[in-house]
């Protein structure tokens, strides 16, 4: 029943940094934060035949990442996701996969898009309980390092491939 007099919103790095604090009334501080996030969180859209997608911020929510690699991607092209975390993914009891046939109330069928080539998520933790989130079970081709990653793309492409990194798709939009 109280109105709202101050709004407090940031922008952040894909260190979890806060790199801008804004302090204001709620609409002016909303605009003024919508036109700053514009330019801090915009990445170029080109299309490649590997897609390299961090996935910083909310590393423990890898999948947002690969949303943004999917759109960049060639066909027969590779995603690479890059996940570092030794937390693993996090559980998404609403929507996660827990067995055949059993899931949250807005399970949804996993995806491994058409014009995909592989889909390579690297990580310190092959988790298998959230690899139907990212997409089909066995689908999906784990490293837990650079060197390992590498190894897989230069057996496809050699010296020949189209790269494309998004610095953190977890946090950032493409810009067409």
């Amino acid at each position: 029943f109280a109105p709202l007099d101050v709004k407090i919103d940031v922008l952040v790095n894909h260190r979890c940094d806060t790199v801008k604090v804004l302090v204001g009334r709620p609409m002016e501080v909303f605009k003024k934060g919508v036109s700053l996030a514009v330019g801090h969180y915009k990445t170029p859209f080109k299309k490649g035949d590997v897609v390299v997608a961090n996935a910083c911020f909310k590393v423990n929510e890898a999948p947002i990442a690969m949303g943004r690699a999917f759109e960049c991607v060639r066909e027969g092209g590779d995603v690479v996701v890059v996940a570092e975390t030794f937390r693993g993914q996090i559980a998404h009891y609403l929507i996660g996969f827990f067995g055949i046939g059993i899931g949250g109330k807005l399970k949804r069928e996993p995806i491994f898009p058409k014009h995909v080539g592989r889909i390579i998520v690297q990580s310190p933790i092959k988790d298998l309980a959230s690899e139907e989130y990212f997409t089909l079970r066995g689908k999906i081709l784990w490293t837990s390092s650079w060197e390992e990653t590498l190894e897989l793309l230069k057996e496809k492409f050699k010296d020949k491939a189209d790269v494309v990194v998004i610095p953190d798709g977890t946090i950032q939009y493409l810009a067409m």
